[in-house]
C-alpha cells in the first residue's frame, strides 16, 4: 500500500512542475506574482454550460382571408361599327356594267373567215406606220426632247415625254431608235410614248382586232415566223456576198435583214398591244 502511494505520488509530481512551468510565464508578462505549489495543484474545471432554453411551440401561419368575389355584371350593349362612306354616283357600277364584267370572256372560234379579216386589219395597222419623215427644224426638235427623256429633273422628263406624244407620229421612227437605249428611263418614257401615240392614230384598227384575240395570236405568230426564215436567208445571203467580194449586194441583203427585224418586233407589239387592250377594257 505505501509503495503504490510513492508510486502515485512520482507520477503526479512531474504534472504540477509542468503546470507552474507553464503559468510562470504568463504571470510574469502580467506582473503579477508566480504561482505557488498548492495554486497549480488545484485544476479548475472549465464551466458548465447555460441549459437551453425551451423553444416556444411553433405557430401555424393563418393564410389572410380573401374579399368577397365581386358580383357578376350584365353584359353592356356592343359598339355598333361606323356605316361604310358613301359612295359618289360616277363611281357607282350599274347593274349591266356589273353583269358584263362577272360574265366570262366570249373566245371567237378561229375561222378563215376570220383569218382573212384579221390579216386584213394588220395590214391597215402597218400602212399606218408609213408616216413622212419630219423636216429638218422638226428632226432636231424631236431629237432634243428624246434627249430630254433622261434629263436630271423629273419636271424636265416629263415635258418631253408630253411634247412628243403630241407631236405624235413623226416622233415614233426616234421613239422606237430610243426604246432600245440602255438607260432604263429613256426607254421606259419612249415606250410608254410610243404606246400612246399608236392608242391615238391607230385606235380604230386595234379596236377592230381586239375582238379577234385568238385569230390575232394565229395569225401574227405566222407572219412572225414567215418573216424570221426572210431575215435568216437574208443574212446568210448577205455573208455569201460578202465572201465573194460583192460589197455592194451585201449591204443591201444586211439593210433588208434589218428591215425585216424591225418587222418581227412590230409584230409581237401589236401582239401584246390587242392582248392589253383586251385585258385592260375587261
Amino acid at each position: 500500500m505505501t509503495a503504490r502511494r510513492t508510486l502515485l505520488g512520482l507520477c503526479w509530481l512531474p504534472a504540477c512542475s509542468a503546470a507552474l512551468l507553464l503559468a510562470a510565464p504568463a504571470r510574469a508578462e502580467e506582473g503579477g506574482p508566480c504561482l505557488t505549489f498548492e495554486e497549480a495543484n488545484q485544476v479548475k474545471a472549465p464551466p458548465a454550460a447555460a441549459p437551453a432554453k425551451p423553444r416556444p411551440p411553433a405557430i401555424a401561419e393563418v393564410p389572410a382571408p380573401r374579399p368577397p368575389a365581386a358580383e357578376p355584371r350584365a353584359p353592356g350593349a356592343v359598339p355598333q361599327p361606323p356605316p361604310p362612306p358613301q359612295a359618289d354616283a360616277k363611281d357607282r357600277i350599274g347593274p349591266a356594267e356589273l353583269a358584263r364584267r362577272a360574265s366570262p370572256l366570249q373566245v371567237e372560234q378561229v375561222t378563215e373567215e376570220t383569218k382573212k379579216e384579221v390579216e386584213r386589219l394588220v395590214g391597215e395597222y402597218f400602212k399606218a406606220l408609213d408616216v413622212p419623215a419630219p423636216s429638218a427644224d422638226e428632226k432636231a426638235r424631236i431629237e432634243k426632247l428624246v434627249a430630254g427623256l433622261g434629263a436630271e429633273e423629273w419636271a424636265a422628263r416629263e415635258e418631253a415625254s408630253k411634247a412628243l406624244v403630241k407631236i405624235g407620229a413623226p416622233a415614233e421612227p426616234a421613239l422606237r431608235q430610243a426604246a432600245r437605249s440602255s438607260d432604263a428611263e429613256v426607254a421606259s418614257r419612249a415606250k410608254e410614248a410610243l404606246n400612246v401615240i399608236e392608242a391615238a392614230s391607230r385606235k380604230p384598227t386595234l379596236d377592230e382586232l381586239k375582238k379577234y384575240p385568238q385569230t390575232v395570236w394565229v395569225v401574227v405568230q405566222g407572219q412572225i415566223e414567215k418573216t424570221r426564215e426572210a431575215w435568216t436567208r437574208a443574212n446568210a445571203a448577205a455573208a455569201e456576198a460578202d465572201k465573194a467580194g460583192r460589197k455592194d449586194e451585201a449591204e443591201k441583203l444586211r439593210a433588208e435583214a434589218r428591215a425585216l427585224g424591225g418587222r418581227i418586233s412590230e409584230l409581237d407589239r401589236l401582239y401584246w398591244l390587242v392582248q392589253d387592250y383586251t385585258r385592260y377594257t375587261r
